[in-house]
């Protein structure tokens, strides 16, 4: 409740302000508003009215979904009353969170919408408004950059020509004729708002900040964090804050200030780092380099690491799993997998990023030396393979690997290029070269540990592993509880095991097909099975298909299974009316 009440404070204080800001551009010249700013001007009714609608609509909502707690009532107890509730909760999260990228103020539907539109005009604006002031030179340092100085005769600003010069490789969103980069320049301010594809992102500079902080570099940056499933990159994009958080810390953001502080504000699906107390300007200033390039190397990072979810077992993320994983640095053990297995992913993976934006690694020179390894080997690994003909494969990635470890004591070499080949092993689409790799160098048929970890990551490494260990149960079940048909891959003891099919069946209609002999006829197992899965009657028992009390209640769900009956149910008249019309074809 208290989050939603600031997100309310603050939207009204960034509605008013922008209204302010707008105002500038009419007080030396009321006659003359630039052309660029009345469209801006006129639609500030309709945004007003925008925003007292989702007002009315989120206390409406918020009332509906907190009173019952803040009053000490019990939740909805009948259930139609608790669906509800629910319902009010999902509505009041899409008015706060939900982002639709609004081409027009009609579209704005959330406080999201509210938040990216202002931010965009804001952008838009920014240049216009300064020139038309009278308190600011501006100059467009690139296509849709603009650097708008408000400076005394002779003064400099607090964005140096290192500082511009970060900013001009930073991939930003420009329509025709459209800002998406302003920067303004003040001795003891600067301030950059950027439009990065489909987030925003704002980027403050400041000498002396409020409530004795000294001088401060802050980002805040959004994105759309919706859980619908048109957002089909939100694992991507979660971890891509996460890792941008991570690198930060990688390239020791913090050390000439305070410790790098982290918020969030979920409802706005925002991200705030802060550095405060920074010792000097010129700290300041490489701080914001940093800063920026490490932004410009993750663009559109987010495709590349969504990849991250092939197994069932990888946890999905949530925007809490963004806010807990972001308090642990990387010296966490899953954290620090995580960021390698970013690494190794956006090595082997195309990021698809289309011209003008640009591919810029220069982030990764931030990053200690293991973490680079991670990088550098697996792309070059990743080249090879899709590259080179067996048998010289394996012959070649040993050269690769020796040369990349050189300088490492033997140990050392031997763990990070063991940690190396499970990455590569779970991700690369030639993984049974890896494998083949770990089992020759580094004995995989003799560590089950390494082995359960590498299923766990991804089910199909099961069909690549020795025979002892397609007959560990456990095992066999991490795997084929994702996929099915990887019991066509277990050893023929568990082929016959009737948990380990059931089991199977229930990702995989045909899984049945690679029982084992016994199985196949435990009539018992198979009446399971179809009970769960009656498309499994294609594996019917001559009994099961002449057994009319059995196949009549599964017609109702699965009309296709007609086709596996016997011929003389086929004609049974209960049979013909359970099927009614249904699947003709198949009757005919």
């Amino acid at each position: 409740d208290g989050e939603i009440s600031l997100l309310q404070r603050d939207l009204e204080l960034f509605t008013s302000g922008y209204e302010r800001f707008l105002g500038l551009a009419t007080v030396s010249k009321l006659d003359a508003i630039p052309s660029e700013i009345q469209p801006l001007i006129n639609e500030l009714l309709l945004i007003d009215a925008k925003w007292e609608g989702l007002k009315g609509s989120i206390d409406d909502l918020r009332s509906k979904v907190v009173m019952p707690l803040a009053t000490g009532r019990e939740l909805p107890a009948r259930p139609v009353n608790f669906r509800q509730w629910q319902r009010d909760c999902q509505t009041l999260l899409d008015k706060l969170q939900e982002l639709k990228l609004p081409r027009k103020v009609r579209d704005i539907r959330s406080a999201h919408d509210l938040i990216y539109w202002l931010h965009r005009q804001f952008v838009s604006a920014l240049a216009p408004v300064a020139e038309a002031s009278g308190q600011g030179q501006i100059t467009e340092i690139a296509k849709g950059r603009a650097l708008i100085n408000i400076l005394p005769q002779g003064a400099s600003g607090l964005l140096n020509n290192n500082c511009i010069s970060a900013l001009t490789k930073l991939n930003i969103a420009v329509g025709p004729n459209s800002i998406g980069l302003s920067m303004l320049n003040m001795v003891d301010v600067a301030r950059i708002n950027a439009k990065l594809g489909v987030h925003v992102c704002t980027i403050t500079m400041l000498e002396r900040a409020e409530g004795g902080k000294g001088r401060t570099l802050r980002l805040d940056i959004s994105d759309d964090f919706s859980q619908d499933e048109e957002n089909t990159h939100l694992q991507g994009k979660l971890k891509r804050f996460w890792f941008l958080a991570q690198t930060l810390r990688c390239a020791l953001l913090d050390r000439n200030s305070r410790p790098m502080a982290i918020s969030f504000n979920q409802s706005a699906g925002k991200m705030s780092i802060e550095l405060n107390q920074l010792n000097s300007t010129p700290a300041l200033q490489v701080a914001f380099v940093k800063l920026v390039t490490i932004l410009t190397g993750l663009s559109s990072m987010d495709v590349t690491i969504n990849q991250f979810n092939r197994s069932d077992n990888i946890d999905k993320w949530y925007f809490e799993t963004l806010v807990e994983k972001c308090q642990n640095g990387l010296d966490e053990s899953k954290n620090n997998w995580t960021f390698k297995h970013c690494l190794v992913l956006d090595a082997i993976n195309s990021r698809g990023l289309i011209p003008p934006w640009h591919y810029d690694y220069t982030f990764l020179g931030y990053l200690n030396r293991e973490y680079r390894f991670f990088y550098e080997t697996a792309e070059k690994a990743h080249h090879v393979v899709n590259t080179t003909e067996d048998p010289d494969r394996k012959t070649e990635l040993r050269q690769i690997l020796s040369a990349a470890t050189e300088q490492l004591e033997p140990d050392e070499a031997r763990r990070v290029i063991k940690e190396l080949l499970a990455h590569m092993a779970i991700e690369s689409l030639s993984q049974h070269v890896f494998i083949e790799l770990l089992r020759e160098d580094f004995d995989l048929d003799h560590d089950r540990e390494l082995v359960l970890f590498l299923v766990r990551q991804d089910p199909m490494i099961f069909q690549n592993l020795a025979d002892r260990f397609n007959d560990d149960i456990e095992i066999a079940t991490s795997a084929i509880a994702q996929r099915g048909e990887l019991l066509r891959h277990a050893s023929n003891r568990l082929k016959n095991d009737p948990d380990l099919i059931l089991l199977a069946h229930r990702n995989c209609f045909y899984a049945f097909i690679y029982a084992g002999p016994i199985a196949k006829h435990n009539e018992a197992l198979l009446r399971k099975i179809i009970q769960e899965n009656p498309l499994a009657m294609m594996f019917a028992t001559e009994s099961l298909q002449n057994d009319k009390d059995f196949v009549l209640p599964l017609l109702s769900r699965k009309p296709r299974i007609y086709q596996y009956l016997s011929e003389r149910l086929k004609s049974d008249p209960d049979i013909q009316a359970a099927i009614g019309n249904k699947d003709v074809g198949l009757k005919q």
